[in-house]
């Protein structure tokens, strides 16, 4: 892990317990990386519940990965 952030939805302002299905809740956040690298950074996303802790499975699996970052395009 190179970087996390732990935040409640919409800047708090949109606690899960609001939620209904199909409701979209966008967010936006930032990543500074310096410089090219060899070394692909992989994007992920979790869900977890504040009170236990524990994450929540998204398609079977603890993430979303949402894309790679760098690397050299020959593999």
């Amino acid at each position: 892990v190179l970087a996390q952030r732990d935040v409640r939805p919409a800047n708090w302002e949109s606690p899960a317990y609001r939620w209904s299905a199909g409701d979209v809740v966008e967010e936006n956040h930032g990543l500074l990386l310096i410089g090219p690298s060899d070394t692909p950074v992989h994007l992920a996303v979790s869900v977890y519940d504040a009170a236990t802790g524990e994450l929540l499975l998204v398609g079977g699996k603890t993430f979303l990965e949402l894309g790679v970052i760098g690397g050299r395009p020959d593999g």
